[in-house]
């Protein structure tokens, strides 16, 4: 019996480029239809919690089917995405079986993607009994008949992990073949942990500012469905933002505090997001002043910053191909800028040349046009002979 010969070197090569290529629409189709969900879901929630209509109306159960659709799609999008993993796995490690590439770490993973990605409201009216104590009117006990819709909602925002994968996907880092040598040469990892690390080091003002900012806006709206059946105050958004606010600035005033323990949950969350983005903002700051005066605290919070800091900070290895990635863009730019001179220069060149032939051009004929018109007076003038004697 013969066997089966193995596809060569180039197939292979341009197998795993297509297969790259395909990866990365997937990751964006998924992307887009989580977003989609989401946003179908907040605008379910909203035009439901205004009284615009029921639960049990057939508005709700519209948007929601909406909602169903585009979770199915995008569970069959992250199968897609993981079924292109184990192909572009067998590429690398030229396995001829799929079951190799299927790891207990790999398989936990997908599970874990559907299991997140599958939560969403469904069709439908159904309601629980919440019982909560009202910390703000004396702590008496209150119940509220609430929709399980909000429980099925806020754990929509956990797909926006896909967007992590979305920026690995389309980094410089991850698509240029120089970088990625350079980094197998050095053991770099080039995962979603390793981008958001460069990014913090070329752009931290930035991604800091977008990361606080998402944060806020999504703690202020999940505070406000988890607390509004309860306390009427927190049904108004922007006392949702204030309350989250003064959790991030860890002031504190009172005024408004959560009831549930769900806004209890997010608002210790909220604030232990802010200690982290915080000292790691003082930390870049204080890489790059080199001075030793600044203190940090004592205890806990010196602890959490050595902690952090180290985990944020790129490796010795990791700064090498972040270099070599940064030079390799600068030549690229100073090569492309020299070029650009070039063919500037030669198309001015060109046309100098050209304009500088029209003129040429345009003398010669003129100059014949003389010519002739001389030849045809020449020739309508009579000559001496012909004319009459005396």
């Amino acid at each position: 019996m013969l066997r089966k010969q193995k596809p060569n070197v180039g197939y292979r090569l341009g197998r795993r480029k297509a297969l790259f290529e395909k990866r990365k629409r997937i990751s964006d189709y998924a992307l887009v239809m989580g977003m989609i969900g989401i946003g179908f879901m907040v605008l379910e929630n909203e035009l439901s919690s205004a009284n615009i209509y029921d639960k049990a109306s057939f508005y709700s159960t519209a948007l929601k089917t909406l909602i169903s659709v585009s979770t199915l799609i995008l569970l069959g999008l992250i199968v897609a995405y993981h079924a292109l993993e184990v192909q572009l796995f067998m590429i690398d490690n030229c396995a001829d079986d799929w079951r190799i590439a299927m790891t207990w770490q790999r398989m936990a993973q997908i599970g874990l993607e559907l299991t997140v990605c599958a939560i969403h409201p469904v069709p439908g009216k159904y309601d629980f009994i919440w019982t909560t104590k009202m910390a703000n009117h004396g702590g008496y006990l209150k119940t509220e008949k609430v929709p399980i819709d909000v429980a099925l909602s806020l754990p929509m925002f956990l797909r926006l992990y896909l967007i992590c994968r979305v920026m690995l996907l389309h980094s410089k880092l991850f698509t240029d073949a120089s970088s990625r040598s350079i980094g197998a040469l050095n053991r770099i990892n080039f995962n979603t942990r390793f981008v958001l690390k460069t990014l913090m080091t070329i752009c931290p003002g930035t991604v800091l500012l977008v990361f606080m900012v998402s944060l806020w806006i999504i703690a202020s709206w999940t505070l406000r469905q988890c607390e509004r059946n309860h306390d009427p105050d927190h049904a108004n958004l922007l006392n949702s933002m204030w309350l989250i606010a003064i959790t991030f600035l860890c002031v504190g005033y009172g005024d408004i505090v959560p009831n549930t323990y769900c806004g209890r949950g997010i608002c210790v969350a909220c604030g232990m997001m802010r200690w982290v983005w915080r000292y790691r903002a003082e930390y870049i700051l204080w890489k790059g002043n080199r001075s030793n005066d600044r203190h940090y605290g004592a205890g806990c919070t010196a602890l959490l910053v050595a902690v952090v800091s180290r985990k944020l900070e790129l490796t010795r290895a990791e700064k090498h191909v972040h270099n070599f990635m940064m030079d390799t863009q600068t030549n690229k730019a100073g090569r492309n800028y020299m070029l650009r001179v070039r063919n500037y220069a030669a198309l001015r060149k060109s046309l100098l040349f050209r304009d500088y032939t029209h003129a040429a051009g345009d003398e010669i004929e003129i100059e014949r046009c003389e010519d002739a018109s001389k030849r045809v007076r020449d020739s309508k003038r009579p000559s001496r002979s012909s004319r009459p004697g005396r």
